[in-house]
């Protein structure tokens, strides 16, 4: 397809620094293709993570603001009737929203009202239907964050509309507890140590993890208010726990990377960059709003996994390490979704680090089983 090119493209408009570490930027292209959630988010934030994944620090993407994308790998939009009937296509999407606005009222993921710091808007309506001269559109309004700010924007799904709420509606309440915060964030841990965390991410962390699972509910000032006190009320114990945690993931961090800077034999090669791959993926910038809350938990266990990889392979070689690692080989290069992604991180622990206890029953078979059922 020409997403692996379009990737390509944006690879080599990255500074120098940064292609230095992904080189080759062609097998860094495919590789980030295979990694990428497509339809999910942000497709430029979600490339940025990934490629932090990949070399384990900040990646900085300012400089893909002046690629100018050939023709044939721009977006091409296009407006369809209530019968599926293609009635426009254009690769400009501003163009489309002016000429057909008229008739399909709402253009999707266009912001509905200016950026606000407080809930001063009206209520939120679960979804949006119109109907003129023969056009039916259905939209899903939600609370929508961006760059810091929250406003109300429309989705054109149920379920996006529901996990950019969640996201608006955190950072709604970021704003409504700022004495709160600023007395929290004077209580912080010295930050030099966490080059890949912001104070930001802690205190949303520390809300995210108050918020009701039915939070898309959440839909006008009435039912907001009364959660806004409840999470002021509870924000410093929240933020205690959470701190405690990345204590705790920092602390094992640390002792993994002192282990992998180690000299080691030439046969353990394989074995030690499985590893580096390994922790790139568990600890980069971003990380702790990124990974869901329950394996934000796990995390200290998977990395102390990975200490007991490295003692048995002192202890007893490499030649057992090695047979696990080809069996499982077959899970490790496939794509799945979210939740096969951290299914691999609890087969690393049955297969490298047995003393420890998974979260749950897991197996080669069993994740193959779940990749068949993706489809």
């Amino acid at each position: 397809g020409l997403l692996p090119e379009k990737i390509l493209l944006l690879l080599k408009a990255l500074p120098k620094t940064y292609r230095k570490l992904l080189f080759p930027l062609a097998d860094t292209a495919n590789w980030c293709f295979q990694q990428l959630d497509l339809y999910q988010g942000d497709f430029y934030q979600a490339l940025q993570h990934c490629l932090q994944r990949k070399i384990g620090q900040p990646v900085d993407i300012s400089s893909w603001q002046n690629v100018a994308l050939p023709l044939h790998l721009q977006i091409n939009f296009c407006l369809v009737d209530a019968k599926g009937h293609t009635i426009a296509q254009t690769r400009d999407l501003s163009q489309l929203q002016q000429q057909y606005q008229p008739q399909a009222k709402l253009a999707f993921i266009t912001s509905a009202q200016q950026p606000q710091k407080s809930w001063d808007f009206q209520a939120i309506p679960e979804q949006v239907c119109f109907q003129q001269q023969g056009f039916e559109s259905t939209a899903y309004p939600a609370l929508s964050e961006q760059m810091g700010e929250v406003g109300v924007a429309m989705f054109e799904s149920f379920e996006q509309a529901k996990q950019q709420h969640r996201l608006g509606l955190r950072r709604l309440l970021y704003q409504h507890c700022q004495p709160r915060i600023k007395y929290l964030q004077k209580q912080a841990l010295s930050w030099q140590y966490y080059q890949y965390i912001r104070k930001e991410e802690i205190i949303l962390l520390s809300i995210e993890i108050l918020l009701p699972e039915n939070c898309e509910t959440i839909r006008d000032k009435t039912t907001f208010m009364p959660l806004q006190a409840k999470i002021d009320k509870e924000l410093v114990l929240a933020n205690q726990q959470v701190l405690n945690l990345v204590k705790k993931i920092y602390q094992a961090y640390q002792a993994v990377q002192t282990l992998l800077s180690k000299s080691y034999p030439k046969l353990w090669t394989e074995t030690v960059e499985d590893m580096r791959q390994q922790l790139k993926q568990l600890i980069y910038s971003g990380f702790l709003l990124a990974t869901p809350w329950f394996y934000l938990q796990r995390l200290p266990v998977y990395l102390h996994a990975m200490q007991i990889r490295w003692q048995r392979l002192e202890s007893r070689g490499v030649a057992y390490d090695q047979q696990q690692l080809q069996q499982a080989k077959i899970c490790f290069v496939k794509k799945g979704d979210q939740d096969y992604r951290w299914m691999l991180e609890e087969l690393r622990i049955s297969l490298f680090a047995q003393p420890l206890k998974t979260a749950y029953p897991i197996s080669i078979k069993r994740l193959e089983k779940k990749w068949q059922s993706l489809g």
